[in-house]
């Protein structure tokens, strides 16, 4: 926001940044012809180009320390949270706590998805998540942060 970017959601254009190390110059004529049309493409702001290297400017927009999902049904909660298990800690929240409680906290544990329940004031946390570490950053990861990004960008803009 500070550069006055939107978000970048091209995963060709988040491929070829991704190969790019932050701050440092790389030798146009590395890069093949593909990646060199890309370049042409891209908003001010991104790269810094002196006529031989780019430097590329722009980072990773976002960190995500954890994911909430909502959830009327915890099957649903720790199949929908788990899909965000390589990019943060997760977490469903439930309405309340469902019968069969023993096995939805078997599965968070195992699963390493945190369990939170009740809507009115703050929920409790039955099963705390599972600390996220992350095994390696890819162009999907960057990718998720950019449309993050891109939804905080437009609540904060309005």
């Amino acid at each position: 926001m500070r550069a006055g970017l939107g978000s970048i959601e091209s995963t060709d254009v988040l491929d070829l940044l991704f190969s790019l190390p932050a701050g440092l110059p790389v030798p146009v004529a590395s890069l093949s012809r593909h990646q060199r049309r890309i370049l042409a493409r891209l908003p001010a702001g991104v790269l810094d180009f002196d006529g031989c290297n780019v430097v590329r400017r722009v980072q990773n927009p976002v960190r995500v320390d954890l994911v909430v999902v909502p959830a009327l049904n915890w099957r649903t909660g720790l199949h929908a949270a788990g899909r965000y298990a390589p990019f943060s800690a997760r977490a469903m929240w439930l309405p309340g706590l469902p019968g069969d409680h023993d096995e939805l906290f078997c599965e968070a544990e195992r699963f390493g998805i945190g369990v939170l329940a009740g809507f009115r004031g703050r929920p409790e946390v039955l099963v705390p998540p599972a600390p996220y570490v992350r095994q390696r950053f890819t162009p999907a990861g960057w990718l998720f942060a950019e449309k993050l990004y891109s939804q905080v960008a437009s609540v904060a803009g309005r």
